[in-house]
Parts: structure tokens; C-alpha cells; sequence
């Protein structure tokens, strides 16, 4: 059985580039809310940033709920994962939690020398 992932034990090119973006290889039944991995009709599913050219703001008609026409051509973010696991967002702002912090996966930094700088 797959385990919660904690921010801390993975790099941040894995939470930015890969996680709940490349498809799950595993061929047996299992949680999706806890596994990394993309899943077919998974609301969490990502479009990699490198791919896909997107801003980290949201997409009007994900907030209200709705189908975008543009779908993966879209500039703006459909999820709460393509907002903050997004290059120009993912852990460039401090959780207010600090250390403190118990969240599985959490989109900031727990101290300043987890801060990333955006170029």
C-alpha cells in the first residue's frame, strides 16, 4: 500500500514537474489521494509546466466549476495543484504553520531556507 507523501521527503522538481503529472504505473488498486502519480478522471491531475504553457492564477471557469473550452491550451490553471505546485508559486511564500506544519502535502515553505526564489 502506497504511504502519504510528506513536501520534505521529495525535491521540488518532483512536486513542480511530476507529481500527479506523470501517469501511475501501478496496475493494481490503491488510493489516489495518496499516490503521486496522475489518474484517468483524477480531479488533482496536472499539466506539467514545462509542456504546457499556463499562469499559476486560476481559470474563471474551473472556479465556477465549469468545463473550459480551451482545455490543455488554456493560460490560466484549472486546479488548486496547477496553482500552487506551479514553478512560479510552489513554496515561495512561507506556511503560516512553520514547523508546526502536519499536512501531507503542503504548496510552502516551513523556513526561510526553504523559500525558492523565482527568476
Amino acid at each position: 500500500m502506497l504511504q502519504a507523501l510528506r513536501s520534505a521527503s521529495l525535491p521540488d522538481e518532483f512536486w513542480m514537474y511530476s507529481y500527479k503529472i506523470l501517469p501511475c504505473p501501478h496496475g493494481y488498486r490503491h488510493s489516489w489521494t495518496h499516490c503521486p502519480f496522475s489518474h484517468t478522471g483524477e480531479t488533482a491531475r496536472r499539466r506539467c509546466p514545462r509542456t504546457f504553457s499556463y499562469l499559476p492564477d486560476p481559470c474563471i471557469n474551473a472556479r465556477a466549476k465549469r468545463q473550459c473550452p480551451n482545455g490543455d491550451a488554456c493560460p490560466y490553471a484549472h486546479n488548486t495543484f496547477e496553482q500552487w505546485l506551479h514553478p512560479a508559486r510552489y513554496r515561495t511564500r512561507l506556511c503560516y504553520l512553520g514547523a508546526n506544519c502536519r499536512r501531507p502535502t503542503c504548496f510552502f515553505a516551513h523556513s526561510v531556507e526553504e523559500l525558492r526564489s523565482v527568476e
